[in-house]
């Protein structure tokens, strides 16, 4: 049983035709994430008005930029906005990080690679980088990232 009258050789052909494209797929890198999205973490004063603060810093240095998340931290009194950068860049410029700081008053900023793995929140996969979430049980479980004691 073959593909005519030739058997053992079509079959051999299908395989190197299947491991050619593999091959090829692999070196392009075809289906891999984009290296440049990161997530960016800034910490503004209440007083801020978070909308359409940094809109210009990222028409400069990124492609697009979402706000993923904002969190109120230390009793109400800051925000902490999570926004979803594809930056211009494969590592932040350092100017772009300076510019970011002297409009949050020099507050906490963290930018990284994006998350990657299962999130028991939302219920997805999440693509990104070093840090993550791995199965434990029934339940998943951050990695990379030391948890206060109330597990948040």
């Amino acid at each position: 049983m073959g593909f005519g009258s030739r058997g053992i050789e079509s079959y051999a052909f299908l395989f190197f035709i299947i491991g050619a494209v593999n091959i090829i797929l692999s070196k392009s890198r075809f289906g891999n994430e984009n290296q440049s999205m990161h997530t960016l973490k800034v910490t503004i004063p209440e007083n801020l008005d978070y909308e359409g603060l940094f809109d210009d810093l990222f028409e400069k240095y990124s492609y697009s930029a979402e706000i993923d998340r904002v969190k109120t931290t230390n009793m109400g009194s800051l925000y902490e906005i999570s926004y979803l950068v594809q930056l211009k860049t494969a590592a932040a410029p350092k100017e772009f990080l300076d510019e970011l700081r002297c409009r949050n008053g020099n507050l906490n900023i963290i930018c990284g690679s994006r998350d990657r793995g299962y999130s028991a929140r939302t219920g997805k996969w999440r693509q990104g980088g070093r840090t993550g979430w791995r199965r434990n049980g029934s339940r998943a479980v951050q990695t990379g990232i030391p948890q206060n004691a109330a597990g948040e």
